[in-house]
């Protein structure tokens, strides 16, 4: 049976070999990737349809606003992308519907969706949504992303890959989640039960932060969604912001609790204090979809005639700001 200094050494083994496979997968897949983002190239529209985009209306400059509570629609030129059967490659966040549209050389459009708490077979380990292309003998041009309830475009990920290199990054991202995982799991468990051995408390929160994390990867990966698909998109992403809120309450209680001794009282009772505030903070944060079922939500109503009439006469509105949980909380509204 291993001591303690010999699963500490194989930890960090272990640690070196995951930090050198993910610097390399790093640098693997961001030569191959396309990055699509807002105005490089993607032009938005805003429409309250979600059957389709709008014919015209969309803007390549600026920034997208009142789409909280309609659709934001995001279209792209790929007319510059080589290959046949890009892969299209999102990674999940806090929206109710996602609607992708691959329009090919010769005119045909083929389209695909998938729903809050229904990805079908469209989930990827390593918290990614994967759409890819139907080859059909033809190149495909264009590519328009439908967004219904988007939290915040600030925080989409979009990439375009190969499907060789989507493959490549798929499996890396699945090898790695695993090993970080299995890790975290075996550092809980050492732990706790040395917790309990020598009765000491900063073990003990270490050992609930390494559980916090498991729980987080499980979640973040999309590992989970094996048993619950119906948590996927903003139940997941509301899960992993509280997990992580949760996270940095434990591993602040743990180092308080190992170097306590060192430090002022004042110090310690401080950054414990820290510690549950951000812990506290994460749960309004994690409940928090978008702008329609925000706790504003009693008068958006009349914010929402405001913002067309601001429209209607082509001034732009401020109101949205105050909607969506980016107003009150916007370092806690990502998934990652």
């Amino acid at each position: 049976m291993w001591g303690g200094t010999d699963l500490t050494a194989n930890v960090r083994c272990w640690l070196r070999m995951l930090s050198a496979a993910l610097f390399a997968a790093m640098l693997a897949t961001s030569a191959a990737a396309t990055p699509l983002r807002l105005n490089k190239p993607l032009c938005f529209a805003i429409a309250a349809d979600t059957a389709g985009p709008p014919d015209q209306g969309f803007h390549c400059a600026g920034d997208p606003v009142g789409y909280q509570n309609r659709t934001l629609w995001l279209q792209a030129d790929l007319s510059k992308i080589g290959g046949r059967s890009p892969v299209l490659l999102i990674h999940q966040g806090r929206f109710d519907r996602l609607v992708v549209l691959f329009r090919y050389a010769d005119g045909s459009v083929d389209r695909q969706e998938v729903l809050r708490g229904d990805f079908g077979s469209h989930w990827r380990i390593g918290g990614q949504i994967a759409f890819e292309v139907v080859p059909r003998g033809v190149p495909v041009t264009q590519v328009t992303l439908g967004f219904t309830h988007l939290a915040s475009h600030k925080l989409l990920r979009i990439r375009m890959l190969s499907r060789t290199a989507a493959n490549r990054d798929l499996a890396t991202a699945a090898t790695l989640a695993g090993g970080s995982i299995t890790l975290l799991l075996i550092g809980g468990i050492y732990n706790l039960s040395l917790a309990i051995a020598v009765r000491r408390q900063s073990l003990a929160w270490h050992g609930l932060w390494a559980v916090c994390m498991v729980l987080w990867g499980l979640v973040w990966s999309q590992i989970l969604l094996i048993a619950l698909p119906q948590v996927a998109g903003t139940s997941a992403a509301q899960t992993c912001t509280l997990l992580a809120c949760l996270a940095v309450a434990t591993a602040t209680i743990s180092v308080v609790t190992a170097l306590g001794q060192t430090w002022p009282r004042w110090i310690s009772r401080g950054a414990i204090a820290l510690g549950v505030a951000v812990a506290l903070m994460g749960i309004p944060a994690s409940v928090v979809t978008s702008a329609h079922d925000s706790s504003h939500s009693a008068d958006s109503g009349s914010r929402q005639r405001s913002h067309n009439a601001a429209n209607a006469n082509g001034v732009p509105d401020s109101g949205w700001m105050n909607q969506g949980c980016f107003a009150a909380a916007p370092l806690f509204c990502h998934s990652k």
